[in-house]
């Protein structure tokens, strides 16, 4: 079976949800009834059937196709987002990142919510599936699809609900049959979290193909088998999984597992999903982001090493840097050289130039309304906000006393690899480059 000790919390929270939502029609993050045919026939008329164009972020556009709607109709997207989160592995969603987006989302309301209960924390905070970047890029089918399903199971009656649940293949025929369930990587998550003794925590429909093809050309089986058949996949990569725990020594067996692996993954019946990074012309560039933010800055910006206080910068709504800690309130520093004379004598180097311009700029040219993106390394970005405040000198904080208040707007963190990687500074103008600047704000 698919159950692995990372996975208790997760399917305990599943089944809280398969009780309270969809038999009950409740709430899985209150006691309000937001599960209902009303609520999702609302959300497809201001989602489903209002879609937005351009190029701003999913959240972005969730927000405003929302605005009219009802508050339970917006606390419901929040729910819905939880679920889709639930089997998110964190290598590809952080905890911090998938509360911070459901409780954003929530907030739209103007309700009060419990941030510190418990479905919020340990069942988001491992998860058990890689999803790719296709789940997040392309989160807006995935909600849809999922809308639209649940539109379909409250037309059911409770007889005909409970005996769905009491049913994995009948309730996976069920789900399949549904209007464009084919490549929706919800479709599998929902699988596995209502079923998990049947179907995988995977969300590759093209790696269970490849899992499925591997394993009988390991075993010298002839297989003939409709892999357009959704259904019939996953009935027989349960038989191969029944026959692969039964040969190996693997105490938690997942095909991903190092001995595993190697069986299937040379197989693959179809070339992994791929996001292409093509930058626009600066020219173009250039006018999009006139268009959307108008002549502000953007800063690239490390959240202290390693970005390790972007989580603590969200929750605060600021921005804060740690140079220059013995100099004191910067705002009285006149010039570079002066900063840079204070650094030296505060122990920062013979010549300190990056940590002398990083908080020049931070207290002196980085303005309100400007767009700050947060990096981590020299590869991945996490989020991105706009500046609220000026300059302000907090000695009594711990650590990093410099700070500006932030708005910050919920993202997924993209892998830029491709994209030429970021420079080690903690602060950066970036806004000559609106060309990358573009190209950073077109992929979540």
């Amino acid at each position: 079976m698919s159950r692995r000790k990372i996975t208790e919390p997760i399917l305990d929270a599943a089944a809280q949800w398969r009780t309270r939502c969809l038999l009950d029609g409740g709430s899985i993050l209150s006691k309000q009834r937001l599960w209902s045919k009303e609520n999702f026939a609302l959300l497809q008329h201001h989602y489903v059937d209002n879609p937005k164009s351009g190029t701003d972020t999913f959240f972005q556009k969730l927000k405003t196709q929302l605005e009219s709607a009802p508050t339970d109709v917006m606390q419901l997207s929040a729910e819905i987002l939880w679920v889709m989160y639930l089997i998110v592995s964190k290598n590809s969603m952080s905890g911090d990142t998938k509360r911070f987006q459901i409780l954003d989302v929530w907030n739209w309301s103007g309700a009060a919510i419990e941030p510190d209960q418990w479905v919020l924390h340990a069942p988001l905070d491992d998860g058990a599936a890689n999803p790719g970047t296709a789940y997040h890029t392309h989160r807006w089918r995935e909600f849809s699809f999922f809308i639209t399903s649940m539109i379909a199971w409250f037309d059911l009656s409770m007889t005909e609900k409970t005996e769905l649940l009491e049913d994995p293949w009948t309730f996976g025929q069920w789900l399949g049959g549904r209007s464009g369930a084919k490549g929706r990587q919800v479709r599998h998550a929902l699988l596995f979290l209502l079923f998990p003794d049947h179907y995988e925590d995977i969300l590759s429909g093209s790696n269970k193909r490849a899992i499925v093809a591997g394993y009988s050309n390991h075993w010298k089986e002839s297989l003939t088998l409709d892999y357009s058949d959704l259904l019939a996949v996953d009935r027989k990569l349960l038989a191969v999984r029944e026959r692969a725990e039964s040969e190996s020594t693997d105490v938690e067996l997942t095909f991903y597992n190092k001995d595993q692996l190697p069986i299937w993954q040379k197989q693959e019946t179809e070339p992994p999903e791929r996001e292409e990074l093509t930058r626009l012309p600066l020219a173009e560039a250039q006018v999009w982001f006139r268009e959307r933010f108008g002549d502000v800055g953007v800063w690239m910006f490390s959240a202290g090493e390693g970005s390790r206080l972007w989580p603590s910068f969200r929750r605060e709504g600021l921005a804060a840097i740690g140079f220059g800690d013995a100099i004191g309130d910067l705002s009285q520093y006149e010039s570079k050289n002066a900063v840079r004379d204070a650094l030296i004598q505060g122990g920062a180097g013979a010549n300190p130039v990056n940590d002398t311009l990083a908080v020049w700029q931070f207290a002196h040219e980085v303005k309100r309304g400007d767009i700050v993106i947060v990096k981590k390394g020299r590869y991945d970005l996490l989020g991105w906000g706009t500046v609220t405040g000026s300059y302000e000198y907090r000695p009594e904080r711990p650590e990093y006393p410099h700070v500006r208040q932030m708005k910050w707007t919920p993202t997924d963190p993209v892998n830029f690899r491709s994209g030429g990687g970021f420079p080690g500074k903690t602060l950066t103008d970036f806004s000559p480059y609106k060309d990358w600047v573009h190209l950073a704000f077109t992929l979540p």
